[in-house]
């Protein structure tokens, strides 16, 4: 049954003329689509402003609630650690200069 699927998809795909030309042009219009859509962000400085904007504010705060904290006594705080650490990378991370030239 699916052997004779297979052969029937063969000969309809052998009926249709410069399927490999439309195929291709087809896809590399899906790729440039795709590419275009990527670009829009790099553009968009608001949307910078903002992940820089949220990650420079979760530091603030987890600094303010470590030193309350320290001030009260308690411990376990790995946590909030962990999470501020992952704030200064992803904000150092948008922050470096690419190492690839802009083009």
């Amino acid at each position: 049954m699916e052997i004779k699927a297979l052969e029937n998809l063969q000969m309809r795909v052998a009926a249709v003329p410069d399927l490999a030309t439309q195929t291709k042009t087809d896809l590399d219009q899906a790729i440039q689509d795709v590419k275009d859509e990527i670009r829009i962000y790099e553009k968009d400085v608001w949307f910078y402003r903002i992940v820089v904007g949220t990650l420079g504010l979760a530091i603030i705060l987890i600094i303010v609630a470590l030193t309350a904290l320290l001030w009260k006594g308690a411990t376990g705080f790995d946590s909030l650690v962990a999470i501020g650490s992952a704030a200064v990378g992803g904000l150092v991370g948008l922050l470096a200069p690419s190492p690839v030239g802009k083009r």
